[in-house]
């Protein structure tokens, strides 16, 4: 069992799907270009949402070039919360193409909306990085914005109808790489909130996300092992074993 978590524990680990292209150019071309075009993008969607005007992103290339952006914006430094708080805005209402689609979510992402949310959900992964000397304030706004993220998959995974297995597994790694990138050892000195090796959560809003965290990874994992076992056999699949670890791993 253990080999079965060793190989997956990698897999979460050393991911790369929260990368955008923007990562390869300095950092503040990175940000200049993120803020003016997830700004762009948060208002348009505003006033999409309110007209049912539908989106201006017609092909999947328009959709891959501006989720590269969004990807990016996600992990900006918690002073650009704007920015931050756009992109996930965004994605939030894409989301949403995986339980009621609405006017102003992309064609392409209504068409098929489970391959995207699989991107997306790697993406998503930058917001719950720790950030280097940021304030307490700042923490506590990317708690909120976690939060607002988790509600989103919460509820795309209780009432979607249209969820794939493959969706299933990514939701179930995302929820696990998200805590270990919260609860693993810092890597510099000064990131504020860490004590002993470990996050040291700050204020109520933190501690609630963990919680949160807790429920949903639990509902998630329930769903698959009783798919696995439904229609596989849990002792007899390999994959069975390795999420069966992987959630023993989490809850231990």
């Amino acid at each position: 069992m253990y080999w079965d978590w060793a190989s997956f524990q990698e897999e979460i680990e050393f991911d790369r799907g929260n990368q955008s292209v923007l990562h390869k150019f300095p950092a503040s071309v990175g940000r200049e270009v993120a803020c003016h075009v997830v700004k762009y993008i948060a208002q348009s969607l505003s006033i999409a949402s309110g007209t049912d005007e539908p989106s201006n992103l017609q092909d999947e290339k328009d959709v891959n070039w501006t989720m590269e952006v969004l990807c990016f914006g996600l992990g900006l430094p918690l002073t650009e919360h704007e920015a931050i708080n756009n992109c996930v805005k965004v994605y939030v209402e894409w989301l949403s193409a995986l339980v009621s689609p609405k006017p102003c979510v992309p064609r392409p992402i209504i068409e098929d909306p489970n391959p995207f949310a699989q991107v997306m959900l790697h993406h998503l992964l930058n917001l719950f990085k720790p950030r280097p000397d940021s304030s307490t304030d700042l923490v506590n706004k990317q708690a909120v914005l976690c939060h607002r993220v988790l509600r989103a998959i919460e509820s795309v995974a209780k009432e979607s109808a249209m969820l794939t297995r493959e969706t299933w597994e990514v939701l179930l790694k995302f929820l696990l790489a998200a805590n270990d990138s919260l609860l693993s050892p810092p890597t510099e000195k000064d990131i504020i909130g860490l004590s002993n090796g470990k996050m040291l959560f700050i204020g109520a809003s933190v501690n609630n996300l963990m919680l949160h965290f807790f429920t949903l990874t639990i509902y998630i994992y329930i769903y698959l092992f009783n798919s696995l076992n439904e229609y596989n056999g849990m002792e007899s699949n390999p994959e069975g074993r390795a999420f069966y670890t992987v959630a023993l791993h989490f809850f231990v």
